[in-house]
């Protein structure tokens, strides 16, 4: 088991513990658990994605039990007991902002520096934060007289090739290809906030999610709005590349082979794209290859 997945149940536990259910016994399971667990992680500030994430765990750890042992839980029952995701509308830079980024001298802040430089390789290779440490020199395959990174994903375990492009290889090059050792994520955000504030991203955004708020008993739908910098997070870049590359018409195919998706589905509600800029994009297309 992966070190992530491994602290997603250490942290389910915790949870358990907190509303007093960490002995729950498979028979006490149900439909009832179920509302009460969700209902503690909304009043304790949780978001909807992070408890549906705490839900598959504990499903998952039921579904490993013996068939006998299982047979008739309702909490393994998606209609009964759904782990219930939502797009929060995370936002993405464009090449404009990527470059903007790129631009700022930032030689009185060393610790900046190397977060914007490490930004930058997530956001033109597509990479999670956790796998930040293999866009070295190790990593890179030549093939026909071309270089690209080819990887095991740490997440998910997937084998992926990424095209070394353009805008990298300086950054590259600073490093000796051996960029900096990551920072934690905690910190890296925070530092990427600084970053993306000194480059003036002030575009104000609307974050929308699902929460608990202050007197209502049933969660509903919030939205905050705020300065694009604020929003900005080392998961910015890796969503970034995958709606830039859509943006320039890449098939989505060949972008799920780089960023490791498995399904379409799933890719294409990760991209932001507006639909104006999907219809241009079509339109563009289109007209590329009219006679």
């Amino acid at each position: 088991m992966c070190a992530a997945r491994l602290n997603h149940y250490k942290q389910t536990l915790k949870i358990l513990e907190g509303m007093g259910a960490d002995g729950v016994t498979i028979e006490r399971a149900d439909k009832a658990f179920y509302d009460s667990f969700v209902r503690f992680m909304f009043a304790t500030g949780y978001k909807q994605n992070t408890i549906a994430t705490r839900v598959k765990c504990i499903k998952s750890v039921i579904n490993s039990l013996p068939v006998a042992e299982r047979m008739g839980c309702e909490f393994v029952e998606p209609k009964k007991c759904a782990a219930v995701m939502e797009d929060i509308d995370n936002i993405a830079l464009n090449e404009t902002e990527l470059q903007a980024l790129a631009d700022l001298d930032l030689a009185r802040w060393p610790h900046l520096d190397r977060v914007r430089d490490q930004f930058l390789l997530l956001a033109w290779t597509g990479c999670r934060f956790s796998d930040l440490g293999k866009l070295s020199r190790r990593y890179i395959v030549a093939e026909d007289g071309d270089y690209f990174f080819s990887l095991e994903q740490q997440k998910t375990g997937a084998k992926v090739v990424i095209p070394i492009l353009p805008p990298i290889v300086p950054i590259l090059e600073k490093y000796d290809y051996q960029p900096p050792r990551s920072i934690s994520n905690q910190r890296f955000n925070d530092y990427i906030k600084e970053v993306a504030q000194l480059a003036h991203l002030d575009d104000e955004v609307a974050t929308i999610h699902t929460q608990q708020e202050k007197g209502h008993f049933t969660p509903g739908r919030v939205e905050t709005r705020r300065p694009k910098w604020q929003a900005i997070t080392a998961h910015t870049a890796r969503r970034s590349f995958a709606t830039n590359m859509y943006k320039r018409g890449f098939p989505t195919l060949a972008i799920m082979a780089i960023t490791g998706h498995k399904t379409e589905k799933s890719f294409l509600t990760y991209i932001k794209v507006s639909e104006t800029e999907n219809a241009a994009l079509l339109k563009r297309q289109f007209m590329a290859q009219w006679k």
